[in-house]
């Protein structure tokens, strides 16, 4: 057998070596496709995160199986007790759900899940073995998303599972895309306003206003599409947008900024400073008599990431009547629900203010 395995290896060069040029060219390129395709297939990409809820080992243990193989992370609940256990401790990017078990049925779980604003937002496929249209039409009542009846075929839970989940990505995609479109800089028309004035007045000083304010459009424009950028082009973003405030201003805006190195390369929703940099500026010049104080500080702790704001001056809330008041709200209700959106259950939203200071800090996992 190992005569003939060198016969073949021998054979295969020679032939290998009769081969034009081209031809090799074309093989070669053919082989590295492939075996693209197989590191492809064999590595273990995070495809999200499924809860099975199931009252029968049998049914566990093989959907469990099955998915573990497709490199999902998968976790698993016998009773619906233990599943909102499961849920509230981390939430899962889908639930597939049976209906038949004691104590608390899955249509009863189903409802608890979608009357929790916290949890609601989890797709929940039913799985069971009822095959009557009255027991699909309550699952769909109830907040359901898609039913499978048992016995069921691999191919269709994996396919219908892969379906709802790009549905729920695209969903949340376009969501955030809409809330970022909310926070286009109302900044601009002053921005302008003020460089009109200083043409005439200091030259100089229009022009450097003039650069600063493209430079952040720039940004803006060139990121418009990424949900993600690194902490160092969001703090440069940043930096822009305060020297154009620090010129309108006149020497009554002081900045300063504290940032972990170990930090820059690190991603953040985008666009997610300048909301809370509007609402500082904002609030902070009408509560504050002297020159304006921001700091801008990012830590890392306890392998988590902190992104504050604070600035000198008291908390002001937002009146009914102020127009821009209501926008600014608005503003740091978006940030909310952009947090939400992009970790669920993992951030915190916080914000301290006493006498002399106002303090918003983010809380979020560490996305490299």
């Amino acid at each position: 057998m190992e005569n003939k395995q060198v016969e073949l290896e021998i054979v295969y060069k020679i032939e290998w070596n009769w081969l034009k040029p081209s031809i090799k060219k074309q093989v070669t390129k053919k082989k590295n496709a492939a075996k693209k395709i197989k590191n492809f297939m064999n590595t273990k990409a995070y495809k999200g995160e499924i809860l099975i809820v199931d009252d029968d080992p049998v049914n566990l243990d093989l959907l469990f199986q099955m998915l573990k193989a497709q490199n999902y992370v998968v976790r698993v609940a016998n009773s619906g007790r233990m599943a909102l256990a499961a849920i509230n401790s981390s939430q899962p990017d889908l639930i597939l759900l049976d209906i038949n078990m004691p104590n608390m049925n899955g249509y009863d779980l189903c409802q608890r899940i979608k009357t929790d604003s916290k949890i609601q937002e989890i797709p929940v496929i039913f799985i069971s073995a009822n095959n009557d249209a009255i027991d699909k039409v309550k699952a769909f009542s109830v907040g359901g998303i898609d039913y499978i009846t048992k016995p069921f075929q691999i191919e269709e839970v994996l396919a219908r599972i892969e379906s709802q989940l790009k549905i729920t990505k695209l969903s949340h995609e376009l969501e955030i895309q809409m809330l970022r479109y909310q926070l286009d800089p109302h900044f601009l028309f002053n921005a302008l306003n003020s460089i009109r004035t200083l043409i005439s007045v200091d030259s100089n000083t229009a022009e450097e206003m003039v650069m600063q304010l493209a430079d952040y459009l720039r940004y803006i424009l060139i990121n418009r599409n990424k949900s993600e950028v690194s902490i160092y082009e969001e703090i440069e973003a940043a930096e822009n947008y305060l020297a154009i405030e620090k010129i309108r201003f006149k020497g009554k805006l002081i900045v300063r900024t504290d940032i972990d190195s170990k930090a820059e390369r690190l991603l953040i929703p985008s666009s997610i400073l300048q909301p809370l940099l509007e609402n500082a500026i904002k609030y902070g010049m009408k509560s504050n008599p002297k020159p304006l104080e921001i700091v801008i500080s990012v830590k890392l702790e306890n392998d988590k990431l902190y992104l504050k704001v604070s600035n000198t001056g008291q908390w002001v809330t937002p009146t009914e009547n102020d127009f821009s008041s209501n926008r600014l709200g608005v503003g740091l209700e978006n940030i909310k629900q952009r947090l939400r959106q992009k970790y669920p259950g993992r951030h915190q939203f916080t914000i301290s203010s006493d006498e002399e200071k106002v303090t918003i800090v983010i809380e979020m996992p560490i996305i490299s």
